[in-house]
């Protein structure tokens, strides 16, 4: 496991590689809590103009260990964010009151990008922090002369996830204090 610090500094300790995320664009992200299990997922789709055209990835951040409160905080207590447990008019509300701490709070993360899956799903998967099925692990194309996209074996995230990060970061899921 790796927590949301851990994995944000390996990113930009990822010497060969530097992104910009102007090029990223959503609509909007959606944030699920699933209570029994304790995990708030946070889904996007990406829009990334670039090399690849207009293409959408779906991007997906899951944070480990999350409390949630079934009251409304009443005046006197701090704020909270307020989230539905399902789409329909007979989900139950729960409440978020603290902001989930940045650098405390494990992730697991994944997007449908190539470079997120060529780059980073295998070494995010050795250390716990990859959401979803057991990834290919890299292995060079024989005869190629290219050298290794992560010869390191550095953990980290793609500029999707990344500007989903900065996205949840600017709403204050999670904050680092």
């Amino acid at each position: 496991m790796m927590t949301l610090k851990q994995l944000i500094t390996s990113t930009y300790n990822f010497a060969e590689w530097r992104m910009s995320l102007e090029d990223i664009k959503f609509n909007k992200f959606l944030l699920q809590p699933q209570i029994g299990t304790k995990i708030l997922l946070a889904t996007s789709r990406a829009k990334s103009s670039g090399k690849s055209g207009n293409k959408e990835y779906v991007t997906l951040i899951q944070f480990l260990g999350v409390e949630y409160e079934e009251h409304e905080p009443s005046d006197d207590e701090h704020t909270a964010i307020k989230l539905l447990t399902g789409p329909d008019a007979d989900a139950s509300t729960v409440y978020l009151y603290d902001p989930l701490d940045g650098n405390k709070i494990n992730v697991q993360v994944e997007c449908s990008c190539s470079d997120y899956y060529f780059r980073f799903a295998w070494w995010n998967y050795e250390h716990g922090c990859h959401y979803g099925r057991r990834p290919r692990p890299y292995v060079p194309v024989k005869g190629s002369n290219r050298p290794p996209v992560n010869p390191d074996h550095i953990p980290g995230m793609c500029k999707h996830l990344n500007s989903l990060v900065e996205t949840l970061k600017y709403n204050k899921i999670p904050d680092f204090k």
